[in-house]
């Protein structure tokens, strides 16, 4: 099956899947449309759907999505999980606060690494994850702009320095 590129407020969002879960969110992709097809599982419809309609700002909480992290290491596993299942729309957390709600206090380091490595950013919402003095990094393409994007939909204002990276 051909992966799904559909048209958003990031662009040309890339969506592909297992028969797990979505496995791949690209945004800022290059390319032509191509719908989810109707041989696709319908978790991967309502996947599509629930996608678009969040970033063109009919904000959702994505959890629900199922997802497929393949074979990731255990620590990212766990870490995208927490964030997954302990972030709303509209919320923050500093990467120090992520690792120590995954039972790993002191690793904000590999919770940011950890985010890099995010297969599915938006359903893992890796843009809530702030530095302690700053905003952080976003590796998507369009970094910080896309990050200041994801939040904004979500009615967070991110600047690029502070104390908390949100205003």
């Amino acid at each position: 099956m051909m992966p799904a590129v559909v048209s958003t407020s990031l662009g040309m969002v890339l969506i592909d899947w297992t028969s797990a879960g979505i496995c791949r969110v690209v945004p800022g992709v290059a390319g032509p449309l191509c719908p989810v097809g109707p041989e696709a599982p319908s978790f991967v419809h309502q996947a599509v759907s629930d996608i678009v309609d969040h970033l063109a700002g009919n904000v959702r909480n994505l959890r629900d999505i199922p997802v497929d992290f393949g074979d990731a290491p255990p620590f990212f596993k766990k870490i995208w999980t927490v964030l997954r299942n302990n972030s709303n729309p509209g919320d923050i957390m500093t990467y120090g606060q992520l690792a120590r709600a995954a039972g790993s206090p002191g690793a904000a380091r590999a919770a940011g690494s950890s985010m890099r490595a995010n297969p599915v950013p938006v359903i893992v919402p890796c843009h809530r994850v702030v530095g302690a003095s700053g905003p952080g990094g976003y590796s998507a393409p369009g970094g910080l702009d896309t990050k200041r994007h994801l939040l904004a939909i979500e009615g967070v204002a991110l600047r690029l320095s502070g104390r908390t990276g949100v205003k």
